[in-house]
């Protein structure tokens, strides 16, 4: 269980009496909790709130061209949720819900379709939270940078968030030690819920990670890369992202 810290603050910024100066300190809280996230992001807000189309916030890393805008919503209502999924038109946003949804496995079984298939990500306060305090391993910094920058899906609440680092977790643990069932899992959840470059690049570093355990390619459960292409972006994203005294 997380301790709510950065929920607290943006639901006491959304009981400002001030219209004005809620807006500014809601979005302010957002922005370090993101940062708090990914510790590598610059987050830059705009001028809007809660805009039908105009983000709330931009967010842009070192070295990368690619921006992601992020777009701050209230989850009270679920169908207006997935019906704003479908006006936004950028690419790969955040959608930020500023509430946990009042029901957590009816938000997301309506949600998780069209977020994913646009490869959006939604998520809360909480569950950015439950992995910013999950016990930190090789794979925490690496797992929370890829879902900042490309992140699909709808991602709720701590128990969600929990299952997913635990299962990347254990499969980068099970593809140092060739186990199929558990290297496997982790290959599934960074299809599901990486889009594009973050799900080429931690699948590359799994199959490293396999490698270099001395597995077979013809025995590593996902597609095996064979273009050369690790030596470019994934190496160097795992030598800066992985937290590992392995050399």
């Amino acid at each position: 269980m997380t301790d709510r810290g950065f929920e607290l603050l943006v639901l006491d910024a959304l009981d400002d009496p001030n219209p004005l100066e809620s807006s500014h300190r809601v979005k302010d809280a957002v922005a370090k909790e993101i940062e708090s996230f990914d510790d590598s992001v610059e987050v830059r807000l705009t001028s809007h709130f809660n805009h039908t189309f105009a983000p709330d916030m931009v967010l842009h890393w070192a070295g990368e061209v690619r921006e992601r805008p992020v777009f701050l919503r209230f989850t009270d209502n679920v169908d207006a949720l997935v019906d704003d999924l479908g006006l936004l038109d950028v690419q790969s946003p955040m959608v930020f819900g500023l509430t946990p949804p009042p029901d957590i496995d009816l938000a997301r079984n309506l949600v998780d379709g069209p977020a994913r298939s646009s490869e959006i990500l939604v998520t809360d306060p909480v569950a950015l939270e439950a992995l910013i305090d999950h016990p930190q391993g090789p794979t925490s910094r690496m797992l929370r940078n890829s879902l900042a920058q490309g992140g699909k899906g709808a991602v709720f609440g701590d128990k969600q968030a929990t299952e997913l680092v635990v299962t990347i977790e254990t499969g980068f643990e099970g593809a140092a030690d060739l186990r199929v069932t558990e290297t496997a899992s982790a290959l599934k959840a960074v299809e599901n819920f990486l889009g594009g470059v973050q799900a080429f690049r931690l699948t590359q570093v799994i199959q490293a990670v396999w490698d270099a355990a001395g597995g077979r390619s013809d025995q590593f459960p996902g597609r095996v890369e064979r273009s050369g292409r690790f030596n470019a972006s994934a190496l160097l994203y795992l030598l800066e992202y992985m937290e590992t005294a392995d050399l």
